[in-house]
């Protein structure tokens, strides 16, 4: 019996859980082919000349959105069955091709993942409210006597959050919100508001931009 192919790519930000996958396939008879990553910020792109000796024999392919498959890449996989991304998310591949090509498409939208991103989101608000970069530099440089006249540290609780779109993270934003004293507002064109959290109100783009004092971005 022929042993199964797995192409598994390189991602900077995930490559702890690409090695493991890794050795837990081997480990299980299946044959993997290991990709590269590009340094960050850069999309990892393979050229048409590597496509037979990376794709030609896989019968999935692995890898993180930060990797582009082109139609014409997928084409040259003739075996291919499939395409597993391990995070949130389909964007280096067009739905489009995969569908026509008969492809099946699965990806990551474990807890983990968007629990993460929820729990770095609030963190992430609360440094901007309460200015921590600025409280540390300040410090540093004033050891002893820091200037308060700089400080620009605002309270979180009594401002008005604006979410652009309202899925797994943004929805795990907001339960983690709770008890902040926070109004939560959002826009999203596909959630009717008797489907959204019970402590966010759907507004217009327009609005969200002109009321929100922070604006968190969860969209693709």
């Amino acid at each position: 019996m022929t042993r199964p192919v797995v192409f598994v790519g390189g991602d900077y930000a995930v490559a702890d859980i690409l090695d493991e996958v890794s050795q837990r396939l081997d480990a299980d008879g299946v044959t993997v082919i290991r990709g590269r990553a590009e340094p960050p910020p850069n999309i990892t792109e393979y050229p048409s000349q590597q496509w037979s000796k990376l794709f030609g024999a896989a019968d999935i392919i692995l890898v993180s959105t930060r990797t582009k498959l082109s139609r014409s890449l997928l084409g040259a996989a003739p075996r291919l069955r499939g395409l597993v991304f391990p995070t949130i998310g389909t964007d280096s591949v067009s739905l489009e091709d995969a569908h026509a090509l008969g492809l099946i498409i699965g990806h990551g939208p474990t807890p983990e993942n968007f629990s993460g991103m929820a729990e770095s989101t609030v963190m992430l608000m609360a440094a901007l409210f309460l200015d921590l970069p600025g409280k540390q530099r300040i410090t540093q440089k004033n050891i002893g006597r820091p200037q308060h006249s700089q400080m620009r540290a605002q309270l979180v609780h009594g401002r008005t959050i604006g979410l652009i779109g309202l899925g797994r993270i943004a929805r795990a934003v907001v339960e983690r919100l709770s008890g902040w004293g926070t109004r939560i507002i959002a826009y999203d064109p596909y959630v009717a508001q008797e489907n959204a959290p019970a402590d966010v109100t759907l507004v217009s783009m327009e609005t969200l931009l002109s009321q929100s004092d922070l604006v968190s971005i969860h969209v693709t």
